[in-house]
């Protein structure tokens, strides 16, 4: 699996939305015999309000509605380690 989108809805006391890249290729990367380096993004929302089902959302996430306690992650593992962590502040559906 390369690539995984998620919507749960109502589960453990949240609505997630999870979106996570795998097997990517960085310009500069960690080094080693294993090396992964990912991308992923996470929204939470303890209220329970932001979905109504598992559904795959027509449009964009409203921010407002989840929070995003880790933002967006970058990050290459291997021998060594990087990892880059980003604030989204706006997204948008892109046809």
């Amino acid at each position: 699996m390369d690539f995984l989108l998620e919507v749960v809805n109502n589960y453990q006391n949240f609505d997630n939305y999870v979106v996570i890249s795998y097997n990517n290729l960085f310009a500069v990367s960690a080094m080693g015999e294993f090396v992964t380096n990912i991308i992923d993004w996470q929204l939470d929302d303890p209220t329970q309000t932001a979905l109504s089902s598992t559904a795959l959302p027509r449009t964009a996430p409203v921010l407002s509605d989840w929070e995003s306690p880790f933002g967006l992650s970058i990050s290459s593992m291997g021998d060594d380690f990087f990892l880059i962590r980003a604030n989204v502040t706006s997204a948008v559906r892109r046809r």
